[in-house]
């Protein structure tokens, strides 16, 4: 009778690990930066790996933003073609696409940036554009699998609020950028994807003031090695970003 409940309770915490791996909150962010040209909202996404985007995650989201930035790992091995082309389908309808690289896209590197091309996606790998509302958004390569530079240069003159994106959150610890971000997006670490109170297997998610900037740590969509969560919701993240003088 013990192993039976036992076995009960142990099915019972699985079942309810993988729930937690679908509910996903919507999180949103208001960032003051100075910055031209007219305030502007923002879609942050990371790390979906294999997991199918669910159109009721981003219903409280407007329907129009200004850009859509996936933080890395659109895909991992394994991946479905059919899954991948869903996500960047679904996220294309709320506005032009910019991403970066994750460790986990070099495995299906060719794939991947094929379906960058087809929605005309903007991958940024060490470099920068400059929106017309005179946002500037730079990406850098990842850091475990990709070659960042170790510097990183965007207008200086410009006066645009200035978004630097990296997969890894401890990019920043060795690339150099010759402007201070007004805000850092990253993800890669799924907040610890299983936590129990403060410890995790990696950083929690969250606003942090690190870097001399903000920096934004996505506990990103999906999951991986095991389609289990714990105290790590998965995140979609709206930024409006809000001009000060």
């Amino acid at each position: 009778m013990n192993r039976i409940c036992g076995a009960a309770a142990a099915a019972a915490g699985l079942m309810y690990m993988r729930w937690r791996a679908e509910a996903t909150k919507a999180m949103e962010h208001s960032v003051s930066v100075p910055g031209a040209g007219r305030e502007c909202q923002l879609l942050f996404i990371s790390d979906l790996h294999s997991r199918k985007l669910q159109e009721t995650d981003l219903q409280s989201f407007p329907e129009k933003v200004d850009a859509v930035i996936i933080g890395g790992d659109l895909a991992e091995l394994g991946t479905p073609v059919s899954v991948i082309d869903h996500n960047l389908a679904l996220l294309n309808r709320f506005g032009p696409l910019f991403a970066v690289r994750g460790n986990h896209d070099f495995r299906r590197l060719p794939l991947v940036e094929s379906l960058y091309k087809k929605y005309k996606a903007t991958l940024l790998i060490n470099e920068w554009v400059q929106l017309d509302n005179g946002l500037i958004l730079a990406g850098s390569d990842d850091e475990l699998a990709g070659c960042p530079d170790h510097i990183l240069s965007v207008p200086r003159e410009s006066s645009g609020p200035f978004v630097w994106i990296c997969h890894n959150p401890r990019t920043p610890e060795t690339v150099h950028v010759n402007r201070r971000p007004d805000l850092i997006l990253s993800g890669h670490t799924h907040g610890g994807q299983i936590r129990l109170g403060s410890f995790g297997l990696d950083e929690a998610g969250g606003i942090k003031e690190r870097f001399n900037s903000t920096l934004l740590i996505s506990n990103g969509y999906g999951t991986r090695k095991i389609p289990f969560r714990l105290g790590a919701a998965p995140h979609v993240h709206l930024l409006n970003m809000i001009n000060h003088r």
